[in-house]
């Protein structure tokens, strides 16, 4: 990076409180200094994600990652650096410098671009035919038949693509789009006999938005009973079905606001609720819901309300669904509605009203998938076994010791069978357990961090800490101490988020963070330098101790008595070189 640039990141990490940036996806409550919540990174129930508004930086105790505001960016929203620091720059007024990208990067950075203003365009398209001659019975439909108000309507700007071939294809030429870059958003398709096709004909289309307001795909729902009934854009890089939530660009504010989450299946279902005033509702997109859904949303919703419309239906959703919320932080319930309905039906029948006295009957969907099973095995022995084995089959992905222990012993008192004989049947099932990252950096190496620390934070000493990195003993912080100073002596100075930047190894990025945050009680005086260098300075001397003692064995057992008295004259020496180190200490 040039120095113009580094000056520009600078002022944008000035600008930008890390708080800011974090709490858009973690809820955080202050403890001391810090903010703490749920890692968006890995399932866990207790925070342990920590944010540090004073240092810039993040760092979760649990799965190890850290970094800055750039680097939670990546992670959580799946953007490149660069689009983060686009991001950023948009966000405070910061104007970048034009940057020489590498071929590859343009590349992506222009694909990402392009479809977003292709799906803008696409978008305009079918809401100027819904609103046409053309596209009559398909607002007929969703006004008439779904009850959809015109404010509703343009609120999710829904739109209709006519029963054409190539109405969307011939749009796009009209506006020198080319079909390249119209496949490549996966909204027209080649022909095998040359020449292309629209993807979405005859369907009632609702874009699907980002939280912040992009276009990144469309659903499409047919006019009429041909299958498939739903159609959804295919993945491209700025769309992934797994991992979207249709209308979070509308409903996610009242989402984070009142913790609790209502989860529909369908478009017009969520619609329905919205429209009805009900605002705290993500659907996903005609898939089933997935783990990357749940950590999207876990740290800040508390609560998550399944809509499903029977028993049945209820069972085996709660059969899928349930292992996502275990080590989640999130209580997931059940909304049984009655038979036949679905939200967008029972909201327009008995209002918002009706909807909120339907929630005092919600169960824990742990607690109902439970007593359905025990009803399902009745009280036969062999079926309440094999009910038992299906239980534990998902509690086994449940990583929290004492959180599975409370299954296990709910599970006990419904079947009417021992807690013990519950618990040995888990136990012959393997239990993966993420290994807590807590443990890596340990006290054996606690002095090696506390240089690596001053080496951050007093660069100025830079030179003489680093003389003693050959003296560490664990070959994990070596690397890093070592491309601290590297980037030191290229740069000409030390800047942590100029440091983190630079640093392309994740791995060391996450400890470098430790580091940082760990080191907060640390005095980064020079006092602090002066018992650091002294604790290397009697560590070398030790480790000299130990070599010369052994040495000296060997020259005595060979008799050479001029090398020993050698050797005992050094060894006095070291020894009296201690002493001062230690009263120095005093």
């Amino acid at each position: 990076m040039d120095a113009d640039f580094d000056n520009k990141i600078q002022e944008i990490v000035s600008r930008v409180n890390i708080f800011d940036v974090v709490s858009d996806v973690v809820h955080l409550k202050k403890s001391g200094a810090n903010f703490f919540g749920l890692c968006p990174f890995h399932a866990e129930k207790s925070p342990s994600f920590s944010v540090s508004p004073d240092k810039g930086l993040f760092y979760c105790f649990g799965c190890g990652t850290g970094g800055n505001i750039f680097t939670f960016l990546m992670k959580a929203k799946g953007m490149t650096f660069q689009d983060a620091l686009e991001h950023l720059a948009k966000k405070t007024g910061v104007d970048l410098p034009k940057r020489r990208l590498t071929k590859d990067g343009a590349k992506k950075k222009e694909l990402k671009t392009q479809i977003y203003e292709i799906n803008a365009l696409a978008a305009g398209y079918f809401q100027t035919i819904i609103n046409s001659p053309e596209g009559k019975t398909a607002l007929n439909y969703i006004r008439n038949e779904r009850g959809l108000n015109r404010e509703t309507i343009d609120l999710f700007k829904i739109g209709y693509a006519p029963d054409k071939w190539n109405g969307l294809a011939n749009f796009f030429a009209g506006k020198g789009i080319s079909n390249e870059w119209a496949e490549k958003a996966g909204l027209i398709a080649p022909r095998q006999s040359g020449g292309y096709y629209d993807v979405f004909r005859k369907r009632i289309i609702f874009p699907i938005q980002d939280i912040d307001g992009n276009i990144t795909g469309f659903g499409g729902r047919i006019l009429g009973n041909e299958e498939p009934k739903y159609l959804n854009t295919q993945e491209t890089p700025v769309f992934v079905k797994g991992r979207t939530f249709y209308g979070m660009n509308i409903t996610w504010p009242e989402v984070r606001r009142t913790g609790d989450v209502f989860i529909v299946e369908g478009y017009f279902d969520l619609i329905a609720l919205v429209q009805s005033g009900i605002n705290n509702v993500l659907a996903p997109l005609g898939t089933a819901l997935t783990a990357n859904h749940i950590n999207s949303i876990k740290g800040y919703v508390k609560r998550a309300y399944m809509l499903f419309d029977s028993d049945n239906a209820g069972m085996r959703a709660s059969e899928r669904v349930l292992p996502l919320f275990f080590d989640s932080g999130i209580d997931a319930c059940i909304v049984k509605l009655p038979q036949g309905d679905d939200p967008d039906t029972f909201v327009k029948r008995e209002g918002a009203s009706g909807f909120a006295e339907k929630l005092k009957n919600t169960q824990l969907l742990w607690e109902f998938y439970l007593n359905n099973m025990v009803s399902r095995s009745g009280p036969h022995p062999w079926k309440k076994s094999g009910a038992i084995d299906e239980i534990l089959r998902l509690l086994s992905k449940v990583s929290h010791p004492v959180t599975r222990s409370i299954y296990v012993k709910e599970v006990a008192e419904k079947f009417g069978v021992k807690e013990q004989a519950v618990l040995h049947r888990l136990g012959t099932r393997e239990i993966t357990v993420k290994e807590d990252a807590s443990v890596f950096l340990t006290s054996q190496n606690k002095n090696e961090k506390t240089l690596i620390y001053l080496m951050l934070t007093c660069p100025e000493e830079m030179l003489s800490l680093r003389n003693y990195i050959k003296d560490f003993e664990s070959a994990e912080l070596i690397p890093i101490a070592e491309a601290i100073f590297e980037i030191y002596v290229k740069e000409k100075a030390m800047d942590i988020d100029s440091l983190l930047g630079k640093i392309q190894d994740e791995k060391i990025r996450n400890i470098v963070v430790k580091i940082i945050f760990e080191g907060e009680q640390i005095d980064n005086s020079k006092t602090s330098i002066q018992s650091i260098t002294r604790f290397f300075e009697l560590k070398r001397i030790k480790d000299e101790e130990k070599r010369l003692t052994l040495e000296l064995s060997r020259k005595q057992q060979t008799g050479n008595e001029d090398e020993w008295k050698g050797l005992l004259v050094m060894k006095h020496n070291l020894v009296k070189k201690k002493k001062e180190l230690l009263k120095k200490a005093v």
